[in-house]
C-alpha cells in the first residue's frame, strides 16, 4: 500500500498541518509539544491520561487522594465540555482549529525526551497507520443541506466533504502515537485506557444529542450537529484503530485472543435523535451489501458486541470483488436472500436437505454422478490402531478401494461443508477425481496421507464414536488443515496482493464454512497450519494472509479479524509454560468462549453440538454425548455466559444449564420468530460454582417489591420525561410481572471490581454499565 504524506492526500486538520507543511512534520511537532523532561526518570512510564469527568486527583500531598464526582457533578462536567465544544464552532472559518484546541485538552500526554531521538521513525509509523484508516467515518443521520458552505471542503454539501468528518484531529494522532510508543517499549499501555477514551467520548456524543434536541434555534441545532460529527469522527476512528491494533499485537506475540474481551466492549449511546450506536451499526451494515450475501449471517456479524460501531463499507466492497454472480443459498431457487430476522428462514442454517454429494474437481472430465467412486476397505480401516487417514501410496485407484494408515504429522486434514457436495460415508465412497485432488495436494506438502470425514468417519455407531474421539488429535497433529468452501474455491489467487487478501478475509467471514459447528472445532484444532483451497486447486496459507493484512492492510478490515480468531494461529498466553506445553494449549478454549462460538453455529446432526462443545476445551478430552454429563463434569461457569436464549435442561439441579450451546430463536405458534440472545463468553463476570443442587453466585439485584400499578405510578410510566432506565424498568414490569406481585432482576457482577470492607460497591464499580 502506498504511503501518503501530504496534507491533500491525508486530508487532515487544516490549520496546524498547514503550518507544519506535511503530516510527518505535524506528528513531529505534536511529539515535541508533549515531551516532558520530568518523564526521563522513568522513560517507560510516560504519563498519559484522559479526563474521565469521574474523579479528581489531588497530587499536592505525598499520598494521591482521589475524590469521585457524584452523578450530578459528573453530568455538569460533561455538559460544560459540550458547551465549550459548541462555542468553538462559532466562527466557521476557524471551527476546526478551535474544536481541536478544545478537544485536545482532554488527553494529557507527557513523553520522555527519548521520544525525540526516535521522532522520525515514530512519525513514519504514525503516518502509515493514518493512511490505512478510513478516509471518513460512517455517515450520521441528519440533513446537511442548510449548513454554511465554509464547513465543507468543496461546493458539494456531502458527508465526505464535511471538514469535521473528513479531517483528523490532534488527539487521533496522539492516540496512534501512544500505541506506536508502546510498540517501541517507550511507554506502558492498558486496555482500560482505550476503553475509557471511547466511553467518555461516547458520553459526550450522547450529551450533544440531548442538547440538540433541546435547542430551539436552527443555527444551534446545526452547531450541535457539527460538534457531534467531529466527536463521532474521533470515536469511530479510535474504535477501528484499537480493534485492529489489539489484534495485530496479539498476532505478533502469538497470544490468545479471547482474553480481556471486556475492554473491547463499551457503552451504547445515542449518535443522533432517535438513533443509537447499535441501530446505526445495523443500518450502515445493511447498505451497499452484495446481492448474494445472506442477511442472517450479516445480522450475526453486526449484532456481535465486538463489531459494534465498526465501518462495514469496505467489507462489502471487498466481498463484492470476489462474490461475483454467485447464487444465494438462503433459498431453494438461489434468487433471493433470507429475511435476516432469524435462522429458521435461511436454508444455510435450517431445513436444507442435501441429496447430491457428487462434487467434482475442476479437472474432472466426467463431471456427473456416474463417475467412479472409491469406497472404503473395512478390513484396512479396522486394522489401523488409532486415528485413520487415507494412505496415498497404498490406495490404488484401479482397485476402487481406499486403504488406510495412521493419521500423523504427515497428514493433510480436509475441513469442508457437507452441503457443498463432498459429504457421504465410507461405504458410499468418494469421487475418484476428489481423491486424486487431495492425494496430489498431500504430495505437494510432502505428506503421505489425507483425512476427510467422507471416508474416515463410518456410519456404524461404534466406529463413528471412536473416529470422533480422535478428531482433536487428527486436526491438532496434522501437517496442514485444508479449508474447502464453494465460495472460497472460486477465488483466483494467481496474482496475490493485499486487496485480494482483504477480499478473502471478507469471504471467509460470510462463507458457509465459517457458519457451521464442526468446522469451528476443526479450524481451532488446526489453527497453526490453516490453508485455503482456491481456484484451480491453488492453496493459500491463512497465516501469510493475516501477516500481510497486519503489515499493510486497511485497519477497518483488520478490525473485523476478531470474528475469525478461532482460525488464527497463536501460542499460549502464559509464558510460564514450556514451548511444547504452550503449543498444546494453543488449540484450547475455555467452556464459555467455545459456547459463544457455537451459540450461532448449528450442527447438522442432532446431538453433535454437545459432542463438539465437549471437544473444544482440550486435545485429550473425551467426547460427551449429552448435556447432563457435560455439565456434571463442570465445577464453575461465568454467570454472564448463562444469559442467552439457549434451551435449558429440566433435570433437578440443572434447570439453569443450557441444554445446547446453540442459542438460536425458534418460531412460536403464530410463526413469528422469538427474540434471540446469543451467548457471550462474558469472561469478565464472576464465576458461579456448580454442585448437585444448582449454582451459587453473586449477582446484582433489583427487586420489584410493590404492586405493578403503584410501581408504574412511582416510576412515572406516563411521564414523558422518564430516563432510559425508567423506561426499561416499566417495559420489563409490563412484560414479566403481570400475574405475581413481586419480581427480581439479576445482572452479572464483574469479577475485576473489588468490594469495600462494608460490602458495598466501589465508585468505579457503580459507574460501570
Amino acid at each position: 500500500m502506498q504511503k501518503l504524506d501530504t496534507i491533500h492526500e491525508l486530508s487532515v486538520e487544516s490549520g496546524e498541518v498547514a503550518k507544519a507543511g506535511s503530516m510527518r512534520q505535524w506528528v513531529v511537532q505534536i511529539l515535541a509539544g508533549d515531551v516532558s523532561e520530568t518523564s526521563d526518570l522513568h522513560p517507560q512510564r510516560c504519563h498519559y491520561d484522559w479526563d474521565e469527568f469521574t474523579h479528581h486527583q489531588d497530587l499536592s500531598q505525598q499520598v494521591i487522594v482521589i475524590r469521585r464526582y457524584t452523578q450530578q457533578e459528573h453530568q455538569l462536567l460533561v455538559d460544560a465540555k459540550c458547551e465549550e465544544l459548541c462555542n468553538a464552532t462559532t466562527n466557521p472559518a476557524s471551527h476546526l482549529t478551535d474544536l481541536d484546541r478544545c478537544f485536545s485538552s482532554l488527553l494529557i500526554c507527557k513523553w520522555s525526551t527519548v521520544v525525540m531521538q526516535l521522532r522520525q521513525t515514530i512519525a513514519d509509523e504514525v503516518c502509515d497507520y493514518i493512511s490505512r484508516l478510513p478516509r471518513v467515518p460512517t455517515a450520521l443521520p441528519g440533513d446537511r443541506g442548510d449548513l454554511p458552505s465554509e464547513l465543507f471542503s468543496g461546493q458539494e454539501k456531502a458527508w465526505d466533504k464535511l471538514l469535521v468528518a473528513s479531517q483528523h484531529s490532534k488527539n487521533i494522532v496522539r492516540c496512534i502515537t501512544l500505541r506506536v510508543l508502546y510498540d517501541h517499549k517507550i511507554c506502558e499501555w492498558t486496555d482500560h485506557f482505550a476503553q475509557t477514551v471511547k466511553n467518555c467520548v461516547g458520553e459526550l456524543i450522547d450529551a450533544t444529542v440531548r442538547q440538540s434536541r433541546a435547542a430551539v434555534c436552527e443555527r444551534d441545532k446545526q452547531r450541535w450537529f457539527i460538534v457531534r460529527a467531529y466527536l463521532w469522527n474521533f470515536w469511530q476512528t479510535c474504535r477501528t484503530l484499537y480493534a485492529a491494533l489489539n489484534f495485530k499485537s496479539n498476532f505478533k506475540h502469538n497470544q490468545q485472543y479471547s482474553q480481556n474481551l471486556f475492554y473491547q466492549w463499551f457503552r451504547n449511546f445515542d449518535v443522533s435523535t432517535g438513533t443509537t450506536l447499535k441501530e446505526l451499526t445495523k443500518l450502515s451494515a445493511s447498505k451497499h451489501k452484495a446481492a448474494s450475501l445472506c442477511l442472517w449471517t450479516l445480522a450475526l456479524l453486526h449484532s456481535d458486541p465486538q463489531c459494534l460501531g465498526l465501518d462495514f463499507d469496505l467489507v462489502h466492497e471487498r466481498y463484492r470483488n470476489v462474490s461475483g454472480s454467485a447464487l444465494n443459498r438462503c433459498s431453494a431457487d438461489g434468487t433471493r436472500s433470507c429475511s435476516g430476522l432469524h435462522p429458521n428462514a435461511c436454508l444455510r442454517y435450517r431445513g436444507l436437505k442435501v441429496k447430491d454429494q457428487s462434487m467434482h474437481d475442476h479437472t474432472c472430465s466426467d463431471q456427473n454422478a456416474a463417475e467412479r467412486k472409491l469406497t472404503w476397505d473395512k478390513a484396512s480401516y479396522t486394522s489401523v490402531d488409532g486415528p485413520r487417514a487415507v494412505s496415498v501410496a497404498a490406495t490404488d485407484a484401479c482397485s476402487e478401494k481406499v486403504k488406510y494408515c495412521k493419521a500423523s504429522g504427515r497428514t493433510i486434514a480436509i475441513s469442508h461443508v457437507w452441503s457443498h457436495g463432498q459429504g457421504g460415508r465410507p461405504h458410499h465412497g468418494i469421487n475418484l477425481c476428489l481423491h486424486q485432488r487431495y492425494a496430489r495436494i498431500a504430495q505437494e506438502f510432502d505428506c503421505d496421507s489425507y483425512w476427510i470425514d467422507t471416508v474416515c468417519i463410518p456410519e456404524d455407531h461404534k466406529l463413528r464414536k471412536e473416529a470422533i474421539g480422535y478428531i482433536n488429535e487428527v486436526f491438532y497433529k496434522s501437517h496442514a488443515v485444508l479449508v474447502c468452501d464453494k465460495d472460497l474455491m472460486n477465488i483466483d489467487v494467481s496474482k496475490p496482493n493485499v486487496e485480494l487478501y482483504e477480499s478473502i478475509v471478507c469471504a471467509v467471514l460470510f462463507c458457509d464454512w465459517n457458519s457451521r459447528a464442526w468446522t469451528v472445532l476443526e479450524g481451532l484444532k488446526g489453527r497453526k497450519n490453516i490453508y485455503i483451497l482456491c481456484m484451480n486447486n491453488q492453496v493459500l496459507e491463512f497465516k501469510t494472509l493475516v501477516q500481510s493484512l497486519c503489515d499493510t492492510g486497511h485497519l477497518n478490515i483488520l478490525a473485523f479479524m476478531s470474528q475469525l480468531v478461532h482460525i488464527v494461529p497463536c501460542d499460549s498466553y502464559d509464558r510460564n509454560y514450556s514451548p511444547s506445553a504452550r503449543e498444546l494449549r494453543a488449540g484450547q478454549v475455555v467452556l464459555e468462549v467455545g459456547g459463544s462460538w457455537l451459540s450461532h453455529r448449528p450442527a447438522s446432526r442432532k446431538g453433535d453440538d454437545i459432542v463438539i462443545w465437549s471437544l473444544l476445551p482440550g486435545h485429550g478430552t473425551k467426547a460427551l454425548q449429552n448435556a447432563v454429563d457435560f455439565w456434571r463434569q463442570q465445577c464453575r461457569v461465568h454467570t454472564g455466559f448463562l444469559l442467552s436464549s439457549a434451551e435449558r435442561l429440566k433435570q433437578r439441579g440443572l434447570t439453569w444449564a443450557p441444554k445446547t450451546p446453540y442459542a438460536m430463536s425458534t418460531a412460536n405458534r403464530k410463526g413469528k420468530s422469538q427474540v434471540f440472545y446469543r451467548a457471550l463468553s462474558s469472561q469478565e463476570t464472576c464465576f458461579a460454582s456448580i454442585d448437585e443442587q444448582g449454582i451459587t453466585a453473586e449477582w446484582y439485584q433489583y427487586y420489584f417489591q410493590e404492586p405493578e400499578t403503584t410501581l408504574w405510578r412511582r416510576l412515572g410510566f406516563n411521564d414523558s420525561k422518564m430516563t432510559a432506565t425508567q423506561i426499561e424498568l416499566t417495559t420489563i414490569l409490563r412484560k414479566f410481572v403481570r400475574v405475581g406481585r413481586y419480581g427480581c432482576l439479576l445482572h452479572p457482577v464483574n469479577e475485576t471490581f473489588a468490594h469495600n470492607e462494608n460490602g458495598l460497591l466501589t465508585g468505579e464499580e457503580a459507574a460501570m454499565p
